[in-house]
């Protein structure tokens, strides 16, 4: 009898923690909402309308009063693009839209990703010119695109707003897929389990509590839901007091879920947005690498250490590749002399160019976009690095891919100039942006002979790791800087306690990418001795706790089935169901994991930098 009632006392608990969840999400999303303007329709359309350019949904498309409305807020406010999002959107449209899409961060953050609800954007004539955007009749996922690019080439002048006069062209069952594969990318199938939430607190309360009574808050909550998010708002949801919304929408998110997983529905562009359509294609580029396997990706072996020359080397550890996954095993090395840490064999010049395809560009370009929209706190605070040393005026930061560092140190140090240096096809996205006031694409030690003494400060964020000759990168900054001029350094810290603790797991080993790693005395060593004075170093403030979350993510990805890549076999629809069951599986490993970085190691930092998994260098030259 005991166990009986523990068991419905364990039951009433996991249904009072989802249904309690689910009412507090529903008020987030409801903030989300609320903070959206609501066009008043009114005015004349006509003036300004051959200066405006609307993308629309194929079937729908906003009225000319309501273009003159959005026309107007543009004006208003000083921007260049709205995305309009009808009062009428379906409740599960609308709440996708609204987990995605943050309208606080897409209005102050500059490099958030522009999220769209597929249906009307209204953006200047100079703003689609400059992004390559055309007007007229879309695809849903052609319209989302639009909005994202939108926000890429005007980052502080869109904004999203309710629509009351748009008509919502609904997304089939058919297209649910297909937008999501747009909007999530590879992440999608991790996020496609988050909807399943109540469902399965649902069910465990059922089991738990041996009882159909246990499911009912759960049921309750998912009901009032899309009540709690529309109230007091601008959304009038066609189907809000539908049954299907109401009481049987514990039954029928799952069941919109398993309907739209066998949607076939392709956009016009899918190589723009479908990771699927764009691995296909990827896979014929990667044939002819694979078929003369990886070894000769790999120069020859080395019995020195390449910061100090010293021959006391041993084998630190050997890791695949943690990020892509691709074939390949590789080495890491520690001097015993200066501590440095080194991949030995080093990746040749092709061989880079193997792994880091489809990373930063291809397949993995919107997955690492949404990545560094992610860093946007972090970047503020490095602008801030300089502010006790000096005013910045002209500023170059290296290895910056497409400026987002820039960008957002801009905003904080108005009055500097930003430069970046990094390959010729980022630097010239970053230029088309308008992220940048300047750009250098070359290698750093080539472009410096052109620099010399052009600089006041130079920062290298995440950079020097990844770099063959990272002495050659510091002889680079001493010459493009001016007499006094300061050089800000974040590298990570491969003599931190987590990268013994965790071996090959370790995330910033970061294997095959990360060549070059200085521990913090050795990399003052080598910078006083090219005439640099170290003014601060820091452990405690860049500290990204992260590491146990990223070892069990490690681990997991190996347990599990091998992913779907271009670069691998194709994979059966079993074995990704079997990837994503063991992921699953290891969900709570991730959680428990997650707990330990934030609740146990962060704190920790503070009392041992050592935890630290990174540092912060300034120094300055000779004035």
């Amino acid at each position: 009898m005991g166990s009986v009632k523990r068991a419905i006392r364990l039951g009433r608990v996991i249904a009072i923690g989802g249904a309690g969840a689910m009412i507090v999400n529903g008020l987030r999303l409801r903030h989300r909402l609320r903070s959206l303007a609501v066009l008043c329709a009114g005015g004349d359309p006509a003036p300004g309308r051959a200066d405006i350019v609307v993308v629309h949904v194929d079937g729908g498309g906003p009225d000319a009063a309501t273009v003159a409305a959005a026309a107007d807020h543009l004006r208003k406010h000083d921007l260049e693009a709205v995305d309009l999002v009808p009062a009428d959107l379906p409740v599960e449209e609308l709440l996708d839209h609204l987990r995605i899409s943050d309208p606080h961060r897409l209005r102050a953050n500059p490099i958030f990703v522009g999220f769209g609800a597929g249906q009307a954007v209204v953006m200047t004539r100079r703003l689609a010119e400059r992004s390559g955007v055309t007007g007229g009749a879309a695809d849903t996922v052609d319209v989302r695109r639009a909005f994202a690019q939108a926000k890429r080439y005007a980052p502080h002048g869109v904004d999203q707003a309710v629509a009351p006069g748009l008509v919502a062209v609904p997304l089939t069952v058919d297209q649910n897929l297909a937008v999501w594969r747009a909007q999530y990318g590879r992440p999608l199938p991790l996020v496609a389990t988050t909807r399943l939430g109540p469902v399965v607190a649902a069910g465990a309360a059922l089991v738990a509590g041996a009882r159909v009574a246990g499911a009912v808050p759960v049921a309750v909550a998912a009901a009032l839901q899309p009540a709690i998010v529309t109230a007091g708002t601008g959304a009038r949801p066609r189907d809000l007091w539908s049954p299907g919304v109401g009481v049987g929408r514990l039954v029928g998110v799952p069941l919109r879920l398993a309907r739209s997983v066998r949607g076939r529905w392709r956009p016009a562009h899918p190589a723009h947005t479908d990771p699927r359509v764009i691995d296909e294609e990827r896979s014929r580029v990667y044939a002819d690498d694979l078929a003369r396997g990886v070894a000769h990706l790999l120069g020859p072996e080395r019995d020195d250490c390449p910061i100090c020359a010293s021959r006391d080397i041993r084998v630190r550890l050997r890791a695949p590749d943690m990020i892509q996954c691709k074939p390949g095993t590789f080495r890491v090395d520690t001097c015993g002399t200066c501590g440095s840490s080194f991949q030995n064999p080093q990746l040749t010049p092709e061989g880079l160019e193997f792994y880091y395809r489809d990373f930063y560009d291809g397949s993995g370009a919107a997955d690492t976009e949404m990545m560094f929209s992610a860093d946007w706190p972090l970047y503020r605070r490095r602008a801030h690095l300089i502010d006790a040393f000096a005013r910045p005026r002209r500023w170059l930061d290296v290895g910056g891919g497409h400026g987002h560092f820039c960008l957002v140190a801009a905003a904080e140090h108005p009055e500097t100039r930003f430069e970046l240096l990094d390959q010729p096809a980022a630097v010239d996205e970053a230029l088309r942006r308008g992220w940048v006031a300047g750009g250098h694409g070359d290698m750093f030690p080539k472009a410096a002979q052109e620099l010399t003494g052009a600089f006041d400060v130079v920062s290298m964020f995440h950079y020097l790791e990844h770099t063959t000759d990272p002495l050659a990168e510091l002889d680079a900054a001493r010459r493009v800087l001016e007499p006094g001029g300061h050089l800000v350094i974040e590298v990570p810290a491969p003599d931190c306690r987590p990268a013994s603790w965790y071996g090959w797991a370790w995330g910033p080993w970061m294997q095959p990418q990360h060549l070059n790693l200085l521990p913090l005395d050795t990399m003052v060593d080598q910078l006083e001795r090219r005439g640099f004075e170290v003014l601060h170093t820091d452990r405690r403030q860049p500290r990204q706790p992260w590491d146990t979350s990223w070892a069990a993510f490690q681990v997991l990805t190996r347990v599990a089935p091998g992913p779907n890549a271009p670069w691998t076999v194709p994979r059966s629809r079993a074995h990704r169901a079997a990837r994503l069951a063991a992921l699953g599986a290891g969900a709570p490993l991730m959680v428990a994991a997650m707990l330990a970085d934030r609740l146990v190691i962060d704190p920790l930092i503070l009392v041992d930098p050592r935890l630290s998994n990174v540092y912060w260098l300034v120094a300055r030259t000779a004035g």
